[in-house]
């Protein structure tokens, strides 16, 4: 083989490589819509709620989406709120590409100021608890001013628990898994959404693109791993259950206490004393009425996030109605007492997660208890379960 057939060889081997390292890098990305030639339709809403007298618009001009407007505060409620351009679809036209494989989801623009309250959301998902109208999975982003840039949202950053007064989210994705973009959210948008809300100011943003990110990294799929390992019972951010206290009745038993819910705490407050006829320290408890936990015969322990304000000895959680032969005549539940709890909440300010054995396959009510050890202590646990 000559020189000359050697160098084309390697030439034709190089372009070959060139182009495999382009279509790997295509296949890092998913564009979901260009305004250069767009395939859904958009349409612009202003804030219909209570009388809100933001305005807003969105036209498509010389390969851009702007979206242009004035946030202003709704008079009844002496707060501002919101512009927003939604894509539309209809008997599955205008469907967006599967981005479950994707990390992040990008959009390409830039903004004429500093304006503060852009977000974007999709879908139309609503978590048990959420705000009224609040649908769909949504994050903050900030774009560039006065030059286009592409600014990544990582889909960890998301959730679909948020203030639908305000747009802020209340717990990402990041915080509390149970929030986070679903497999089947991800694999159909359904709708995206660009907002203006929760901050007034003059709006101008011109976008170029939204896509997805990280495409070929399975990073996406970790959402779905980390979703799977933990079940969310409870949380007093947004309770979805009913919580009794009770004091203690057994013959004239004087223990008394509270529960209340607030600034997303369920409060357990309360003081233990002997019960004047036995001799022996009473209680005090919060249960749940009776309804349906979600099923955790595949978890291996029960956990409490809470913190208390003293070392008090008698903190307990039950679960369930089981009934040993041969068992206590008030003791109809299954009870363990929450030792890793007490070693790590010494300090007031601490806080934890103690993990509890638990092999119930559903849970038809839970419950916790304070017992005296005949000390004088109050207990004022913060419970977020």
């Amino acid at each position: 083989m000559s020189v000359i057939q050697v160098i084309k060889v390697l030439e034709h081997m190089a372009s070959k490589l060139l182009l495999l390292t382009f279509a790997t890098v295509a296949r890092s990305d998913v564009l979901l819509e260009s305004f250069d030639a767009p395939t859904h339709k958009w349409q612009q809403q202003n804030d219909p709620v209570m009388g809100g007298e933001s305005t807003g618009t969105f036209t498509q001009q010389n390969g851009l989406g702007i979206f242009d407007g004035n946030v202003v505060d709704v008079p009844s409620l002496k707060a501002p709120g919101f512009i927003k351009v939604s894509s539309q679809s209809f008997l599955g036209l205008g469907k967006f590409k599967d981005v479950s494989m994707c990390s992040s989801l990008t959009i390409t623009a830039k903004s004429s100021s500093d304006y503060a309250g852009y977000r974007i959301s999709f879908g139309n998902a609503h978590p048990s608890g959420g705000k009224f109208f609040a649908f769909g999975y949504k994050a903050h982003f900030s774009p560039k001013i006065g030059e286009f840039g592409t600014v990544s949202i990582p889909f960890n950053m998301f959730s679909d628990l948020w203030d639908d007064g305000t747009g802020d989210l209340i717990k990402t994705c990041a915080e509390d898994a149970q929030y986070c973009p679903t497999k089947a959210a991800l694999e159909n948008l359904k709708t995206v959404s660009i907002w203006a809300e929760g901050v007034a100011g003059k709006v101008h943003l011109e976008i170029k693109s939204i896509g997805a990110t990280g495409c070929d990294n399975k990073e996406g799929a970790s959402l779905q791993t980390q979703q799977g390992t933990n079940v969310v019972l409870e949380a007093f951010v947004a309770p979805t259950h009913t919580w009794r206290q009770q004091n203690d009745p057994v013959m004239g038993g004087k223990s008394t206490g509270t529960f209340t819910e607030q600034n997303g705490l369920g409060i357990f407050d309360g003081e233990v004393v002997d019960v004047p006829f036995l001799r022996a320290p009473g209680f005090i408890n919060v249960a749940s009425a009776v309804g349906s936990f979600k099923d955790v015969s595949a978890c291996s322990a029960l956990t409490i996030t809470a913190k208390a304000s003293t070392d008090y000895a008698g903190y307990r959680v039950s679960f369930g109605d089981a009934h040993a032969s041969g068992g206590g005549g008030m003791h109809t539940a299954i009870r363990h007492t929450l030792i890793p709890l007490l070693e790590s909440l010494g300090l007031p300010a601490s806080r934890s997660t103690c993990s509890l054995t638990s092999g119930m396959v559903q849970l038809a009510t839970l419950s916790r208890l304070a017992r005296k050890t005949r000390s004088t202590a109050q207990p004022r646990p913060c419970l977020r379960t």
